[in-house]
């Protein structure tokens, strides 16, 4: 018997035609299999960020569960801490006091390194692209970055360029285009990666009310089909709403309050105002 896990080399060999000793070398490799397919979560606990003298995050500790296929929705004012967290996640930045770990059977690799080869990191505005390269040359680079194989990225981009209906686009540079089509290839670069993680920040902004329910479809999409770990940064009330099963209200740098189920708009705005006082 011959075990090939896609991505890892493992071979198990049966020299035996005792059916009670190969039931138990497929159970157990069952049991391997799904040890190592097993994302488990990220910890934070008491993490402390500051930018120079000011204190951004205060103390946060929280889980993010890899494996629920649930999309987690970070919601609260401007400069509470939002993007800070979702900067944290993808490894790009630091932290001065508390500890983010992996709490999986990779628990010995430095979260930071897990974090560049797993996680993609797509900012608010029309950031994080070279804006005298094409986007197809953006593609190929920032997909190289976290070391996703080139037909990897060929596969994904014809897919997700079919959908939004970019191809026409590729070949542009990316200072020749209009800010919801910059927005659009932001995504593209984020989910041509092979990410485990995507954490998106204010994704919906620049977009028409079209680009708004494709995006809603492919990320369900990508979270549904793909299994991919999904973290939303948004004032949008109606995209985490229909979006989200998990949301984590920020204010002033503490974690407030965690819903673990979706909320209509209106309860986003309550609880919204709640933790404004």
């Amino acid at each position: 018997m011959i075990l090939l896990e896609n991505g890892y080399k493992t071979s198990v060999f049966c020299l035996t035609n005792d059916k009670y000793k190969i039931s138990y070398l497929e159970f157990i490799i069952k049991k391997i299999a799904e040890r190592r397919f097993n994302l488990g979560g990220i910890q934070f606990s008491e993490v402390t960020k500051l930018y120079k003298k000011k204190e951004v995050l205060h103390n946060i500790t929280f889980d993010i569960d890899l494996d629920d296929n649930k999309i987690i929705g970070l919601i609260g004012p401007n400069g509470a801490g939002k993007s800070t967290i979702l900067r944290l996640l993808a490894g790009v930045i630091g932290y001065q006091q508390g500890t983010l770990s992996l709490d999986n059977n990779q628990s010995a690799i430095k979260f930071d390194q897990w974090a560049r080869r797993h996680a993609t990191y797509l900012p608010a505005g029309e950031r994080g692209m070279i804006y005298k390269a094409t986007v197809l040359d953006n593609i190929y680079y920032l997909s190289s970055l976290n070391g996703t194989p080139k037909k990897n990225t060929v596969e994904h981009l014809k897919k997700y360029s079919d959908l939004f209906g970019f191809d026409s686009y590729l070949d542009k540079n990316v200072e020749e285009l209009s800010t919801g089509l910059k927005k659009k290839a932001q995504l593209l670069c984020a989910l041509c990666s092979d990410s485990k993680l995507l954490l998106l920040d204010e994704p919906s902004n620049g977009l028409d009310i079209k680009a708004q329910l494709e995006l809603k479809k492919l990320i369900t999409e990508i979270n549904e089909k793909e299994k991919k770990k999904i973290i939303i940064s948004s004032h949008d009330t109606n995209l985490m709403s229909s979006l989200c099963n998990e949301v984590i209200f920020i204010h002033d740098g503490h974690i407030k309050k965690i819903i673990n189920n979706t909320i209509s708009p209106e309860e986003i705005e309550l609880e919204y105002q709640s933790i404004e006082g």
